[in-house]
């Protein structure tokens, strides 16, 4: 089809698969990473309550080096435990949100979708309001 809506249904169930895997990989990856961060930050409180002994092989600069890494891993994993949500939020809401078109469909409701996507984005906190802002009016 020359029309813009060729491979529609291919591109559609790809994009839904997508989601679901992200959707896992995300649940899988929150809990690894929370592990993890959870394992170095106990490493580091048992150097930090031992750090007068432990100082003669470790210097102080590396400790607090390691501890701005540590810091900033946490504030990397909240962000990724905040992206995850999204993530997890989206896909869920992507099945209702189906059945919502298919319902919507089998009445013939057109719907106006710049309206809809201001909607979506006045209902909305930063930075996911980024992602349901409307596209530019053609």
């Amino acid at each position: 089809m020359a029309d813009g809506f060729s491979e529609i249904h291919e591109r559609v169930t790809a994009g839904r698969l997508l989601s679901l895997v992200a959707t896992h990989v995300s649940q899988q990856m929150g809990s690894f990473g929370t592990w993890l961060l959870v394992g170095v930050g106990a490493t580091y409180s048992l150097v930090l309550a031992n750090l007068a002994s432990v100082q003669q092989f470790v210097s102080l600069g590396s400790v607090r080096s390691g501890l701005l890494l540590l810091l900033t891993a946490v504030v990397l994993g909240v962000l990724q435990r905040w992206l995850g949500a999204i993530v997890g939020a989206s896909s869920a809401a992507a099945e209702k949100a189906d059945k919502i078109g298919r319902d919507l469909a089998d009445h013939d409701i057109n719907l106006d979708f710049q309206v809809l996507f201001r909607e979506m984005e006045r209902g909305t906190y930063y930075p996911a309001k980024w992602i349901v802002k409307p596209p530019p009016a053609a």
